[in-house]
């Protein structure tokens, strides 16, 4: 492996470590972890597992949504495929949405620039919802930047449906038209427009169950903030997370979680909470993939194959 793919391949460790070290300069490990105790575990375990199963039935209708009708496709089989990549996606993002690629490939039939469109196509959705939702919260809680969150929305409002627009028009797009061609962009392109809605509700909503664990674990440590300061912060704290830059978003997630709700709790709390919540989520995920990881396994395609024939 040459250096550059070995310094990329390091670079989100050395984030999450220098991030976890920039922390701990401000606060206390021992004092964070001591916040950790079985009353908060009680409430925040069961909002884990009621999240896990909601987010990945909103993954799986999501795929079923945004294919261009497989061979081979369930609601179950999509739900096992997605569970399956969950440990790589924790690593980074790339690797769990190429293993997404492999499985649509081969459970589902699908070509391969569907397979990628299908997955750029929610990731797209994803990104979108989380600016609607941070932008939209914030215009209703008088704070600090809200004028950039409006601009935001501004640009989501105006720049995703005028993307799509490009995308769909029968107009010829001169030099754009050999890309709008791709096929990774089909399911973009061709999808009928209520199932393009449909897709980006429930992408909506996956935020939304994000958000609610994000309070449950806000309550199951005793801070108990307004509805907008909330979801405002949550979906700030989800994009620096999404950023594949770090480990599971660890570290970076921290900082912007002590950051965004440091006028809520002290420090020493708020990183007890932040921890416990990426671990239990980190933790949530790898055990499914865990359960599920047999779909990588030539065998079982071979059986899942032979068993439909």
């Amino acid at each position: 492996m040459s250096l550059p793919r070995v310094l990329r391949a390091l670079l989100p460790f050395v984030v999450t470590a220098a991030s976890f070290y920039a922390i701990s300069h401000r606060v206390d490990w021992l004092d964070a972890f001591a916040h950790i105790h079985a009353d908060a575990l009680v409430v925040l375990l069961p909002a884990l597992v009621g999240w896990a199963a909601l987010s990945l039935w909103i993954d799986a209708v999501s795929l079923l949504r945004s294919g261009p009708g497989p061979a081979r496709a369930s609601f179950a089989a999509m739900a096992r495929l997605k569970a399956a990549t969950y440990p790589l996606g924790i690593l980074h993002y790339a690797l769990g949405a190429g293993a997404l690629v492999v499985l649509l490939r081969r459970r589902a039939g699908l070509a391969l620039a569907d397979a990628t469109g299908t997955v750029m196509l929610i990731a797209a959705f994803d990104l979108l919802a989380l600016l609607l939702v941070a932008a939209g919260a914030g215009a209703w809680v008088a704070s600090e930047g809200a004028g950039l969150r409006a601009g935001i929305l501004l640009v989501a409002l105006v720049g995703a449906p005028l993307g799509l627009w490009l995308l769909r028009t029968p107009a010829r797009l001169g030099p754009l038209e050999a890309l709008r061609g791709l096929g990774m962009l089909r399911a973009a392109r061709d999808l009928p427009t209520p199932q393009l809605l449909q897709l980006l509700g429930l992408r909506l909503l996956f935020v939304v169950v994000f958000v609610a664990l994000g309070g449950a674990a806000l309550v199951s440590f005793g801070v108990r903030p307004a509805l907008g300061t909330l979801v405002v912060g949550f979906a700030q704290v989800a994009l620096v997370a999404a950023l594949p830059i770090a480990v599971a978003g660890l570290g970076t997630s921290q900082a912007a979680f002590l950051y965004v709700f440091r006028s809520l709790a002290p420090a020493d709390e708020l990183l007890a909470c932040s921890v416990a919540l990426s671990a239990g989520m980190i933790a949530v995920r790898v055990g499914l993939g865990a359960l599920f990881a047999r779909e990588f396994s030539l065998p079982a395609v071979a059986a899942e194959g032979d068993a439909e024939a």
